[in-house]
Order: C-alpha cells, then structure tokens, then sequence
C-alpha cells in the first residue's frame, strides 16, 4: 500500500520536475531569482515528505515478486530494531516464521495473483533483540507502477491492541476463577474436535460431571470456601487428564470434559471409573473436611453412530453430545453419588420429563408456579386440629402437579432450596395473615427446612424479619429439621436453633431413624414417628415394641409425639391405644391445596368418615384390643429373653436405630 502523504505528493513533485525541465533555459541576468524559488519549492516538497516518511510510526517496505527488501523506511530502526541499509537485499522471508511465515507467503500470492488489490493481516516478526513483535501489515502489488515497481508493505506495532484483544478474548471465553474455558468456548472446542472425529474416523466421548454440595458450602462458609472447592476439584481433574484431553467449567458446579481416541467404549469405562476415585477422599479447607459427592454422564460417539438421531447427526456443532452427556448425568444421579452412567437411546419418556424439570426449575419460582398444600395433624381422641403441615408442590404447566420426590433434589442440587424455603415462609405468613383477618382461628403451621438453612448465621433473622413483615406471632410457628442437623455441631446450627427458640418458635425432629443423640444435644418439642414404623405394627412384635418404647421415651421426657403415615383405622386404634398423642396421615386428610384445606382448617376438626357401619366395626375394635394384649405380651418376652441375654445381639454405638430392628 503507497503511503497516503506519497499519493498525495507525487503528483506535485512529478509536476514541479516536468516544468523545470520543460522550461527553456532562462538568461542568467534575468530569471536567476525565479529558478531558484523554483528549486527552494521543489526540494521543500520533498523535504518535507522525507522527514515525514522518517518520523512516522509506519514503516514502509518494498519487496520483489521473489520477497526480496529492495527499500525499507527509517521507522525500522523504531519499530523492528533493525537499521534499514542492514535490510536491504535480504529476504523478507527469514524474519518469520511457522504460521506467520505461511501467512505472508499467502499475502504475496494473493497480491502477485490480484494487481492493484490490497490485502491486510497481522503478523508476528522477529526482531532483532529476539522479542517477538506483532504487526499489522498491508500489502498490495504495485509492480506496474514507474515509482515503485515491487510489492509496497506498510506495517505498524499493533502489540499493545494484540494483547489487549487476546486479554479481551480470554476473559470472553475462559472461567475467571479456573481459568478453564467456559461453557461457551467448550463447546466452541468440541465443535473442533468433533469435526476433526468425522474427519479421521475417531471416538469421541463428553464426560459432564457435576459436584453437589458446593453451593451449600458457599451459602454456609462463605464464597471463598466454595472457590476453593472448586479450585481443588480442577487441580484433581488437570492432574489426571492428558495433555489431549479437553476440561472446562461448563456451569456453577458442573465441568466438562472432551476425550478422544481411545480403544473401546471399555477405556471410555475405565477411565470414568478412575475420575470417579479421584473424589472419593474428602477435601479440606481450613480447619473443615468435605465430601464432594460427584455424578458424571458420557455421551459417545463413535465412526458408525449406529442408533443415533439423525437429527443429532445432522449437528455439526456436535453440541447433540453435550445433550446425551446430561441426560446420562440425570440417571447417575438417580443411583447415588459417585456414579456414572452412559448415555443410550432406551432411556424413557420420564429421563426427559427429569430433563426438562430441570432446565425449568430455576424460572419456577419467579414465574410463581409452585403452590402450597396443607395437611392437619390431629389429636388421634378428639380429631381436633392441632398443626396445619405446609407442603410444597410444582404445579408444572406441560407436567401438571409434580411431586416433592420429583423436584426437592434438583433445588438441593441448584442451590435454590434456599430460596424456595424462603418463598414458602413468606406464602405461609401471607396466608395465615389473611385467614385471620378473615376470622378464622389462629392456626400453628409446620414449615419444613432443610439443613443448609441453618449454616447460615443469618436465618434465625430472615425468619424474624418474615414474621414481623406480616405481623405474626412467632409461637405459630414450628421448623421440621432432620436428625443430621442435630448431630452437626456447628456454632451457626445452635445459635439458629437456639434464637428460634427464643422467640417462640417450636422444633420439631423428623427422624425416620430416631436415635437418642438428637434428643441429648438439643430441646425437642416434637418428635415425628415416621410412618415405616406402623407398617407392620399387628404383625410383627418388634415394630410394636419398638412404637410402644418410643411412646413411653418421648412421655417421659415431656416431647410431643407425632405418628404420621396413618392410613388406615387399625394402625389409628393402635396408637390410640397406647395413649399416641397426635397424628397425621391420609386416613384425616390428604395434603390439599390452600382454598380446600380452608374448610376442615376453619371447622378445626378432621374426623374421617366410617368406612362400615358403627355396629359393624365395634367388634373388630374390641378384637383388636385383645390382639394388642397378646402382642405386648408377647413383645415383653422377647425382649427379655432375646434381645438382652442373646449375647449376638450388640450394638457398637449409642445410637439404637430402631427402623432396623422393626424390619428383622
């Protein structure tokens, strides 16, 4: 390319020179003045573009066809640190090298091919210190021209604006906390490879792995101990992985893993079975210890295909592999932590309902899909309503109610049960605001939490801050929590539990398991019997026993008892019998929604209609008070005789986990 302020002069100079020598020559004593200033103009002009061409930034260059440096500017000295006359003769060739090398060689084609045409790119040069300097170069091919006659080059330092834009580019596509790519330059990567698998004829394999609990630790610790964690998963993960072998962070908790070329779907196996180990020994941070439970999916794709959709097949993005990869990551997960699970086309209509379920969580709760259902616990004697349960259910709009078994997991995995938890409160609170305004009796509520909630040190105060939002007294209220929140001890769990119960608010234990050590550590107003223990009450002596022990437990040590899971009129009469205070179960009522559960709600009581006839039932009631007997009797003698003189019978912790020993 002709340096502007050249094309703008040329014509000029060329202009001045053709009237000087056109010119007849003038008499000495006349016109000697008018030839001088014609000179002076003459040599200004060029002067003047010289200096120019030597103070310019812009280095400007002439080659032969064969890239050989015929002329080179003095801004070399400034820009590639080479003196011009050292330039001249040699080839343009040796002072780059590899790829930028083989650019500059299409440069010339290009222009030898196209006269008259331009062509820009930016090249790396060599200079003479050794440092490597990127440059912009424009080139085109002005051979024809009188005043040139080679190939003109101009180029500039573009080092700083490469950086920058290379600086730019890596902070667009790569993780700032890993510095892996992110989910968009991943799956720019495996567009690549998956192009260079169709080429060659090569297996290629997604592995998406995700990694619970890092949300909970960050909500609970702080964000530096998340950052952490993750930090030391992609240590682990950059350790094993070959140089080949392609890791980025895809989301939050999940990363991505491309690998190719190996032997057999089995080397695909075994080498998912070796990440998996690398995650089977807990991490530590501080003075902390954590278990990272991991999920992976594969997604494989392989020269044949055989069985895959075409419209996947048509993808030549091979994004379809990321797909097939969180599919198979949804089914890892259904069989516990540290599995993984290829992708295959059996996988049903329900894999994709868990799919979608998924990617429409997240939006769920701002789009206010999700409703509260209430069921009574009530005195098992007067059927009178003592606490109204509040459950969550998903009212999905393709999949209709979708139970708690279904979505409660995926907001433990997103990290959004926090925020669901927070939004059924601030829904309860509302309700129960508004039913009293509409003067219905005041009602206790049990809300469930989930333990994350209480590694927050600022829970107990979000609850507070919800309930004097809507005015209510805080004795309404009773938390559900887990015996695992119990045997944590934590400082945030009993500073929690403790403000909670200093307000007003009752603790109610849902343990399946029950074990004593929740019941030393902490003050327990109610204990909820799980249903699995009244399965089997009237058959089998040790779940009688067992129900019959854990009454007498909670009497004496003045906790409420709640048998929930009563379905039917034996396992009611049952525990009426042994004196249960409180129950729940679908045999009162099953979980309604809130307009529904208002009418049994205002009443108070919910006293389930007789199946038979009064005199028709009676006497299976007085039967089954004389079978009771029996089973007690019965029970007192096993357990004398069987499992306190049986020296096979042992148990190594101070935990008796009766669930287990109802079931033998």
């Amino acid at each position: 390319m002709i340096p502007k302020i050249w094309e703008e002069k040329q014509d000029h100079i060329q202009k001045l020179f053709r009237q000087h020598h056109d010119k007849k020559s003038p008499e000495p004593e006349d016109n000697t003045q008018v030839f001088v200033d014609s000179q002076r103009s003459n040599w200004n002009v060029t002067d003047r573009f010289q200096a120019l061409i030597e103070e310019s930034e812009t280095v400007y260059e002439i080659i032969s066809p064969e890239g050989i440096i015929t002329f080179i500017s003095d801004a070399a000295t400034k820009v590639v640190h080479y003196q011009p006359d050292k330039l001249i003769g040699e080839k343009i060739f040796k002072f780059y090298q590899d790829e930028d090398l083989t650019k500059l060689k299409g440069m010339i084609s290009y222009v030898l091919a196209n006269p008259g045409a331009k062509t820009q790119n930016i090249l790396t040069y060599k200079k003479k210190t050794g440092e490597r300097v990127h440059l912009e170069v424009n080139m085109q091919n002005l051979i024809s021209h009188p005043a040139i006659e080679g190939i003109i080059l101009s180029f500039t330092n573009a080092t700083t604006r490469v950086k920058a834009e290379k600086k730019l580019n890596y902070t667009i596509t790569h993780d700032e906390l890993t510095g892996l790519p992110n989910r968009l330059h991943f799956k720019t990567l495996l567009a690549e490879q998956y192009a260079l698998s169709q080429k060659n004829g090569i297996s290629l394999a997604v592995l998406m792995l995700d990694f619970e609990r890092i949300k909970y630790i960050s909500d609970a610790l702080g964000t530096q101990f998340g950052d952490q964690m993750i930090m030391k998963i992609m240590i682990r993960l950059k350790a094993f992985l070959k140089k080949n072998q392609i890791i980025g962070r895809y989301s939050e908790n999940q990363f991505g893993i491309i690998a190719r070329n190996l032997a057999s779907r089995e080397a695909y196996a075994t080498m998912a079975r070796e990440i998996t180990a690398l995650f089977l020994q807990p991490f530590k941070a501080a003075n902390y210890e954590f278990e990272i439970a991991m999920s992976m999916g594969i997604s494989l794709y392989t020269e044949d295909a055989k069985g895959k959709d075409p419209d996947d097949l048509a993808d030549e993005s091979g994004e379809f592999l990321i797909k097939q990869a969180n599919i198979a990551l949804l089914w890892a997960k259904k069989e516990g932590p540290n599995k993984f699970k290829f992708y295959c086309t059996d996988f049903s209509i329900q894999n994709y309902k868990q799919f979608e379920l998924r990617s429409d969580f997240i939006k769920a709760i701002y789009q206010s899909q999700f409703e509260i259902f209430y069921q009574p616990i009530v005195t098992l004697k007067e059927t009178k309503i003592l606490v109204a349960e509040a459950l969550i259910r998903w009212n999905h709009p393709v999949w209709g109610l979708v139970s708690p078994d279904e979505f409660i997991y995926l907001s433990e995995e997103t990290g959004s049960i926090i925020e669901m938890e927070k939004w059924m409160l601030n829904e309860v609170c509302q309700s129960c605001n508004k039913t009293l305004n509409e003067g219905f009796p005041k009602q206790n509520v049990m809300v469930n939490f989930s333990s994350i909630q209480f590694y927050e040190k600022s829970f107990a105060l979000t609850i507070k801050e919800i309930l004097t939002k809507f005015s209510l007294d805080p004795k309404f209220l009773i938390v559900k929590v887990t015996e695992d929140l119990l045997l944590d001890d934590s400082e945030n769990i009993r500073n929690n539990l403790k403000e909670l119960r200093s307000m007003g608010i009752k603790i109610a234990l849902n343990d399946p398991n029950f074990s004593f050590i929740g019941l030393q550590n902490f003050n327990i107003d109610i204990l909820i019997l799980d249903g699995s223990f009244l399965n089997n009450v009237l058959t089998v002596t040790a779940s009688a026993s067992i129900v019959q022990s854990i009454i007498e437990l909670t009497r004496q040590l003045n906790i409420k008892l709640v048998a929930v899971g009563i379905d039917n009129w034996e396992q009611k009469a049952f525990l009426e019998k042994l004196n249960c205070y409180a129950g729940q179960g679908d045999f009162y009522s099953k979980p309604l929604p809130k307009d529904e559960s208002k009418t049994i709600l205002k009443t108070g009581i919910s006293d389930p209609e007789p199946l038979l006839p009064q005199n028709t039932y009676a006497p299976l009631v007085n039967e089954r008070d004389e079978l009771t007997k029996i089973l007690f009797e019965i029970q007192t003698i096993v357990k004398r005789n069987t499992i306190f003189e049986d020296s096979s019978f042992t148990f190594d912790s101070p935990s008796v986990y009766f669930k287990g020993l109802a079931n033998q």
